[in-house]
């Protein structure tokens, strides 16, 4: 049985927290959460659920698996917190996992020492697409160019990263940080979001990261050596949930269709992979570290933040 704890209960915990109420396995849930507004919100959504907390103090000593959906700024000490009062078994955290590389290395020196599994949220690695464009177009194409156009309203970093991500699963050693150009779209300077442009590139393959200047939705091109895929994020008017699907070209002809989950549904399947086979695929904290690096240390480059210690606001 596992005994989890939510922490946070945003728009990403407040969804965590449906999608275990729907789970049809032995679990517990707490959430811990100061903010009324939030828990009030989350009662709404999920009516036959009333386990929040306020105070790190109240959480369960029995906790073995621990979401913490936060936001990036402080999340090491919000953890760190948690750990004195429980001693989990399994930890998942939202990307950016942390702020600075100097935390992220501290952290990874703590769950290692308690002997704590620890998987950012990832949640496109169990998109069915995900599979299909690593086995179809990056197995058979070595050299190609990646363009993701993200929507006006994306934030470049937090959407975007899903793509890095899918991007480095070709374990492509020799990436490196090419080009940005970032405009800050909000105020707050802990948790900043980025429109823009950024390019990756390494010997063979290249990835460029891109809001449009309209509200259109997501879009993948490839471009190989012999083929150009295409992958379009939509949804039917006729579809009253407005759930997204995605459409697959090859040289502009169509080949298949996809549904899109929601965070909910996928959720339900890592967690299950936990309570049934002790792991899931998302990806470790330490095997998604050169996603988080060239993240960070792109981030810093572009404004210029030079200390070790410096925090990237973005989350």
């Amino acid at each position: 049985m596992l005994n989890i704890l939510i922490i946070g209960c945003g728009n990403i915990g407040k969804r965590h927290l449906f999608a275990l109420l729907e789970l049809k396995k032995k679990i517990k849930v707490q959430v811990l959460e100061k903010d009324d507004t939030k828990i009030n919100l989350s009662k709404k959504i999920n009516k036959n659920f009333n386990n929040y907390i306020k105070k790190f103090s109240q959480i369960e000593t029995n906790t073995n698996l621990i979401i913490c959906s936060t936001k990036a700024f402080n999340r090491d000490v919000v953890i760190k917190k948690a750990l004195k009062f429980c001693s989990p078994k399994y930890v998942i955290l939202e990307k950016i996992s942390f702020q600075n590389m100097h935390i992220y290395n501290q952290m990874l020196k703590l769950f290692y020492k308690n002997k704590i599994k620890v998987w950012i949220n990832f949640p496109l690695r169990y998109q069915s697409y995900y599979d299909y464009l690593k086995k179809i177009i990056f197995k058979n194409n070595p050299f190609f160019t990646m363009a993701v156009s993200l929507s006006k309203s994306d934030d470049l970093f937090s959407s975007g990263i899903h793509f890095l991500d899918l991007f480095l699963t070709n374990y492509i050693s020799d990436i490196r940080f090419e080009f940005a150009k970032l405009t800050k779209v909000n105020k707050d300077k802990n948790n900043s979001r980025f429109n823009g442009k950024i390019v990756y590139t390494s010997k063979f393959k290249t990835i460029v990261i891109l809001n449009s200047k309209s509200k259109f939705q997501q879009q993948i091109n490839i471009f190989g050596s012999k083929n150009h895929y295409r992958v379009i994020f939509f949804s039917e008017k006729k579809d009253p949930w407005n759930k997204p699907k995605i459409r697959f070209y090859k040289n502009d002809k169509f080949i298949k269709n996809f549904n899109h989950l929601w965070q909910s549904q996928l959720t339900n399947l890592y967690i299950n992979d936990i309570l049934e086979k002790k792991n899931c695929k998302l990806p470790t904290l330490k095997k998604s570290n050169i996603c988080n690096k060239l993240i960070l240390n792109s981030v810093k480059k572009k404004l210029n933040l030079k200390k070790k210690t410096s925090l990237c606001p973005i989350t």
